[in-house]
């Protein structure tokens, strides 16, 4: 059997389309072409077989065109490296598309589950939480932070921002239970997940600033300002009566109860110093 190199069987090929030429150059270098490719894409086996077979491929177009001397599997390496290149484009590209689809998809499936009639009273709810956690709901869903951020402004790990999320979440569905307004905890927090901060036109800056500095004021920002001003007032009324009514209330049951244990010390006190009557008679003899 008379073994023929490389060149002669490309020429074979090209010539006169010899299937058994070509395919004793498949045979002969497939390791080298499919162990590249798989090289080249990080062990993707799947993807190195689709590479594999597109580099033979393009080797049975160009064949003629391979100028003689040419090493057949320096070429072949070069383009399955070049293969394996616009492979990982071309999967890269698919991933990035299945991602927005998916994406898309869950938008879509959050927006079914949105409920918004909670809107109205949402910001109310977040004021109804502790500080700690009304800042990790502003930080994550109406600033948008990650869970990093969040957990570096409280000063806390990753874990505890995300349980403390999960239970400002919970609080805020009692919020609404409270106010009798229809909820759950799947719709809560879709809605949350669409909440993000809008942007204030470029020429709010400005015109806030030559308010600030220029004092011209307008009578409906004024009113605002003042009417907001009062409400903060009343507030801070309501809470500090409303903190002094529970200092009275603690006061005056830890004056009920010293009251009771003075009481109770006096009785045993009294009982303890009264002669026994036995003693008392031996007295009177």
């Amino acid at each position: 059997m008379v073994v023929r190199d490389d060149g002669e069987l490309l020429q074979a090929w090209a010539d006169g389309r010899c299937a058994k030429a070509f395919e004793e150059i498949v045979r002969r270098h497939i390791d080298l072409v499919y162990a590249t490719a798989v090289r080249s894409l990080g062990g993707d086996r799947q993807l190195a077989d689709d590479v594999t077979q597109a580099v033979f491929l393009i080797l049975s177009k160009k064949a003629g065109t391979i100028r003689a001397g040419i090493a057949l599997p320096a070429w072949l390496h070069q383009t399955a490296r070049y293969a394996a290149a616009n492979a990982r484009k071309v999967q890269s590209r698919r991933r990035h598309h299945e991602h927005v689809a998916a994406a898309q998809r869950t938008e879509a499936a959050m927006d079914r589950l949105v409920e918004p009639h909670l809107l109205p009273e949402l910001d109310d709810a977040i004021a109804s939480l502790s500080p700690a956690d009304r800042t990790a709901v502003i930080a994550r869903y109406l600033r948008g932070k990650d869970l990093i951020t969040v957990a570096s402004e409280l000063g806390t790990t990753v874990d505890a921002a995300q349980k403390r999320l999960e239970r400002a979440v919970v609080k805020m569905r009692e919020f609404f239970i409270r106010r009798r307004t229809k909820s759950s905890m799947t719709g809560l927090t879709a809605t949350l997940g669409t909440l993000k901060m809008t942007t204030a036109p470029k020429s709010m800056v400005e015109s806030t600033l030559a308010t600030i500095h220029g004092g011209h004021v307008s009578a409906t920002v004024a009113g605002i300002a003042k009417g907001t001003k009062i409400s903060m007032m009343i507030a801070k009324t309501k809470s500090a009566t409303i903190m002094a009514t529970s200092t009275l209330a603690v006061a005056a049951a830890i004056g009920i109860v010293c009251g009771s244990i003075i009481s109770r010390s006096s009785t045993l006190t009294t009982t303890s110093t009264k002669v026994p009557p036995t003693a008392d008679r031996s007295l009177t003899r």
